[in-house]
Parts: C-alpha cells; structure tokens; sequence
C-alpha cells in the first residue's frame, strides 16, 4: 500500500493520505515514508459492525518485509466505534486490523522530510 501525495509544498512540508478497506480476519501493512519528528498521522478507524485496530511499527523494513517486526497497539487499542486519532513519528509502517467485520480505515500525514 502507498500514500497518494495530496499537496505538494516547497519539496520539504508535504500532504498524504490513504483510505484503506480491510476485510474480516485480515491485516493491512501500510508503510510510512521518512519523516521529520514533528511529522503527524492522522488515523481514522471505522470499523463497520466489528472491531478493528491500528499498530505502529519502528522496526527496519527488512523485519517488517520478514514478519519478524514488533508492533505496538495505538492508544485505544481494538475499537467498535468509529475513532480517530494522531500519531506522532516516528513511524516506519502501520499495520491494520478487521478483527470481525470489514473495516475502513483513513491516514493522512502532514509532515516534512
């Protein structure tokens, strides 16, 4: 999965966003292009008529590629309700979770290199 670049700026600040369906029982790995340490994620679940999560990952692209990355849970953890929060960097990649339903799942990053 990639990011769509939504607003170039100067070639430093940038805009990305991504909307993501993931069905029952899967996972989604979505990685993070470097970013500054100010550099936000906005993460938004919706989660149908489950429950769906976001994990976040610093491990290297070779432990992600090999599925041998540790991941962290964001803050609310598994969610049955539609939430949304912001993820400060760093950030390598995201991993996201429909757990009983199909789930949507909204990332916009606005951040510099």
């Amino acid at each position: 999965m990639a990011f769509t670049k939504v607003t170039p700026n100067d070639g430093k600040r940038f805009k990305l966003s991504d909307y993501i369906t993931v069905t029952a029982g899967n996972t989604a790995k979505v990685n993070v292009p470097p970013l500054s340490p100010s550099a936000k994620i906005t993460c938004k679940v919706l989660p149908g008529a489950g429950t769906a999560k976001i994990e976040t990952t610093i491990s290297s692209q070779a432990n992600i590629d090999a599925d041998t990355a540790e991941w962290k849970d964001w803050p609310h953890g598994a969610v049955a309700v539609d939430t949304e929060d912001v993820i400060v960097a760093p950030v390598n990649a995201l991993r996201l979770t429909a757990t009983t339903a199909n789930a949507d799942f909204e990332l916009l990053i606005m951040g510099g290199m």
